[in-house]
């Protein structure tokens, strides 16, 4: 992908207004924005005071929720003032909020309120708890509130749990965050069915709702953990010892000692960190199809053959069965010290070098991964300048491609506008003309008709299929004819494959791949998971799919894709080795003893969501102009918004001082955690 002056994004003319605080609403607006909408944030008088101000944002977090947004200053409690934000929602296409329920009510600009004056309006609350959850839509949700209600601070880590230690505390935005996204892919399926029938709609995405989608592998895991039959991450210890246990007269660094070995402990030796012969982690994660190659590599398949690990078969040469089960302890501990020992062997450079293909990432700190070059010229991470200080950012969550292979991609600091320029500002918007009486839109309508293939697998990237079809995208997934028909566990039947007609192909064979190209002809979004080089052999590159169906949208997610080509896009990775690369492993526990942040699902389910936005932006770019684009994200982009506001350097500085490791209890004396009696 190439940048234009030209191309202005697939929302370019798109009017969008801001009425959020914090982090849920600036950042779905923030989302639009880098597409090339027009947002208008509007700000509160007491914003500009330095002591209100700071309370709401530090000010490297405000400058970056705010890129490419204008700023209009407004007291919505003066008449004047309000109805100027009344003659802007008049020709607006988006709003955003995220009060509580009734806030906007009561200043009157509430979508019941202003519906009528713009039929074509949608409307976009993000409030802490649903309207209709009596018990709690009063409460102010302040992040700790919701992450207290939906169980980040108690169930996050499995390791915690099972040696009774008391809940950790993080200041990760997750309920915010997860809502921001979640909240712009609703957004482009109003926008869609807009264009059937001409009419907006009001759109409701609680925080806490959408918090939840993000742990639901996660909790599905430990309810295997916690079952008899289910070993997985589960630590042994002598009873009569319980060298791993709470013990309150413990000091924090005896209770992050105790607690990594606990994990190491726990870790099967195929999901481990290992030390390198200069002292750094190297996150091994089990890689069924390419585990040989990384055995010989390290030059110890001999060995275990020898020791009988695992033998070749007469049905697949090296198909190492005995290492994908259980092993006993003894075994465990074989294999473990084996692979430990050719690690120490070289440095994690050139370990790196030798196992990138198998699933091998290094376990680096925040302020490394920030100055990773190739995060920064594929444009994984982006920078900022406004003259008095540069900021180092997470680029944009996708990218959709206009003619010529371009995409636009501008970051610049917020602009300061007054109330007759923001009206200039939204000059253009033409009123949409709504046909017949207004529908009632349910989520499962606003898709239907759109026929999407889904070539993806594991977890991430089927996931996003999934996403679409809760709101009535028509999905088919193909599944593999040499694979297995049924899902690993539980967590695949949920979260990958809900809602979904399968086809099995063997698309190693003329009639298989004649059926392949009749559904490629035939659908508006080709989903995918497969890496540049393999998509070139199986025919699925976006020129590829385009030379089928010139109006097809090829959505590619990868492990370490950026906006441009160019960087790590061709290096495969899995969830858990990018939460060691983006530094989160480090900052839950510690680069000596990383830990993992809800078992890896926190990067699926973000990705996720990015895939079905940034799918949707090319059907709507392709039904507005005509040209159907290559939409691309990647784990690394969903886990460094994952770590917003906190994934930010501004010049050298990135260190915020947050609340980290696995002693946590708060950020300040009103928002942290207290034990009560």
């Amino acid at each position: 992908m190439t940048q234009t002056a030209e191309y202005q994004g697939p929302l370019a003319g798109l009017n969008v207004i801001d009425f959020g605080h914090y982090y849920a609403g600036p950042v779905a607006a923030m989302h639009l924005a880098d597409q090339g909408a027009n947002v208008i944030r509007i700000v509160r008088p007491s914003e500009h005071e330095p002591s209100a101000y700071h309370k709401e944002l530090p000010d490297q977090q405000y400058r970056v929720f705010n890129r490419n947004k204008k700023l209009l200053t407004l007291d919505l409690k003066s008449a004047e003032d309000k109805a100027v934000a009344e003659s802007l929602i008049e020709k607006a296409d988006v709003v955003i909020e995220n009060f509580r329920p009734g806030v906007m009510k009561r200043l009157g600009l509430d979508y019941a309120s202003v519906k009528d004056k713009n039929p074509g309006l949608i409307y976009l609350s993000l409030p802490g708890f649903a309207s209709t959850d009596k018990a709690r839509s009063h409460l102010q949700a302040w992040e700790g509130v919701m992450s207290a209600a939906i169980g980040i601070y108690k169930d996050y880590s499995v390791i915690r749990e099972q040696l009774d230690y008391p809940p950790l505390y993080t200041p990760l935005a997750h309920s915010s965050l997860y809502g921001g996204a979640h909240g712009v892919v609703a957004v482009m399926a109003a926008l869609l069915a807009r264009e059937k029938h001409g009419y907006g709609t009001l759109l409701e995405v609680p925080l806490t709702d959408a918090g939840l989608s993000g742990l639901t592998t996660y909790f599905t895991i430990r309810t295997q953990i916690n079952s008899t039959n289910a070993p997985y991450l589960k630590v042994a210890e002598e009873e009569a010892e319980r060298p791993f246990h709470y013990c309150p007269e413990d000091s924090q660094q005896v209770q992050e000692e105790k607690l990594g070995k606990a994990y190491r402990n726990a870790a099967p030796a195929l999901h481990k960190t290992y030390l390198t012969a200069d002292n750094r982690r190297l996150e091994l994660w089990y890689n069924s199809s390419g585990n040989e190659r990384a055995y010989k590599i390290l030059g110890i398949n001999d060995q275990l053959q020898r020791e009988g690990f695992f033998y070749g078969t007469c049905w697949e040469k090296g198909f190492d069965n005995c290492l994908n089960s259980a092993l006993s302890a003894e075994r465990e501990q074989r294999l473990e010290q084996l692979i430990a020992e050719a690690f120490r062997t070289k440095t994690a450079v050139e370990r790196l070098k030798l196992l990138w293909h198998n699933n091998v990432a290094m376990v680096r700190s925040r302020e490394e991964f920030l100055a990773l070059e190739p995060m920064v010229n594929s444009g994984v991470l982006a920078k900022m300048d406004n003259g008095k200080s540069e900021l180092t950012m997470p680029g944009r969550l996708c990218d959709i491609s206009g003619p010529g292979d371009s995409i636009w991609l501008e970051f610049q600091d917020a602009t300061a506008i007054t109330a007759a320029q923001a009206i200039e500002f939204f000059s253009h918007y033409t009123p949409k003309t709504p046909l017949g009486k207004r529908p009632s839109q349910k989520k499962g309508d606003m898709l239907r008709g759109l026929k999407v293939l889904d070539l993806a697998n594991v977890m991430a990237i089927p996931m996003s299929c999934y996403i679409l079809g809760q709101y009535g995208a028509e999905v088919i997934t193909s599944v593999d004819a040499h694979k297995s028909l049924f899902p690993a566990n539980i967590i695949h039947v949920l979260e990958a494959g809900m809602g979904k007609r399968s086809i099995v192909l063997d698309c190693s064979t003329a009639p298989a791949r004649e059926i392949m190209q009749r559904m490629i002809a035939n659908v508006d979004i080709v989903v995918t998971n497969i890496l540049d080089d393999t998509a070139v052999r199986m025919g699925v590159t976006h020129a590829q799919l385009q030379a089928i169906n010139p109006n097809v949208v090829s959505s590619q997610g990868s492990a370490y894709g950026g906006s441009y080509r160019g960087g790590w896009e061709r290096r495969p990775g899995v969830d858990m080795g990018i939460l060691s690369e983006t530094g989160l492993c480090a900052r839950f526990g510690n680069i000596e003893y990383p830990q993992w942040f809800g078992l890896g699902s926190v990067v699926d389910s973000l990705t996720a969501i990015g895939v079905a936005f940034s799918s949707l932006l090319g059907v709507w770019q392709q039904r507005r102009t005509g040209f159907a684009g290559e939409a691309r994200t990647s784990l690394v982009r969903g886990n460094s918004y994952f770590q917003l506001p906190w994934m930010i350097k501004e010049n050298d500085v990135c260190d915020w001082r947050e609340a980290r490791g696995q002693v946590a209890v708060g950020e300040h004396w009103y928002q942290r955690m207290y034990q009560c009696s």
